[in-house]
């Protein structure tokens, strides 16, 4: 259950970006502004109008309810995966009757829900826009407007919920086959650190106690 939570809190914050305008190139996502960098003076910022234009060309309330939307799914393979284990605990390994699935159930519902809304939509996209405000100068979101408006800007606002479904895939993957390439590495690792030699080793790099005192 923990993977299927910290993937809910990524996947809203991953929905953060700003794709620059003024190019043919797929818009990148901008870096985290460092300690040095310098805000953009408060006369300059952009106006909560063209916040709230900037986010509804950019689709981002679109997104993140169609991205939260699917979280649901992701936690039921989970809980599936804990019933299976649950039931192999019971006597005989029996699979879950309704009635213990409905308990399952109503427990995940209420946990669920309390996760949801702990952080709502309309905050992200408040912290969002925030965010946005400092960084970005009011011609800097006019162009990235402009470019939301144009073919090119709703082709990639359009397609860009399935291209990071697409990688989301990939890198899951991934990191599935780095875990499985690193256990065994791993556990020779562990054998080697608490082998006997390596307890002889540190003993005779263990520092010389302090002298007793003389009297």
């Amino acid at each position: 259950m923990g993977r299927a939570y910290r993937f809910a809190a990524v996947l809203g914050l991953g929905l953060v970006f700003v794709p620059f305008a003024g190019s043919q190139a797929p818009p990148q996502p901008p870096q985290a502004p460092s300690a040095t960098a310098a805000a953009i003076p408060p006369d300059q910022q952009p106006t909560k109008e063209q916040m709230a234009r900037l986010l509804e060309v950019m689709g981002l309330r679109r997104q993140m309810q169609d991205q939260l939307g699917n979280i649901p799914a992701k936690i039921r393979e989970q809980e599936d995966a804990q019933a299976k284990e649950m039931a192999s605990k019971l006597p005989g390994g029996k699979p879950l009757n309704p009635a213990q699935r409905a308990a399952l159930d109503s427990v995940m519902s209420k946990y669920l829900e309390k996760a949801f809304n702990f952080y709502p939509i309309d905050e992200m996209l408040g912290d969002t826009a925030a965010a946005y405000q400092r960084s970005l100068s009011r011609s800097d979101v006019d162009a990235i407007i402009a470019f939301y408006r144009s073919p090119v800007g709703r082709h990639w606002r359009d397609e860009q919920p399935a291209i990071s479904e697409e990688a989301s895939k990939v890198m899951e993957k991934k990191v599935q086959e780095w875990e499985e390439r690193m256990k065994p590495i791993l556990d020779e690792m562990n054998k080697e650190l608490r082998s006997a030699e390596m307890s002889e080793k540190l003993r005779s790099l263990a520092s010389p106690g302090p002298a007793p005192a003389q009297k």
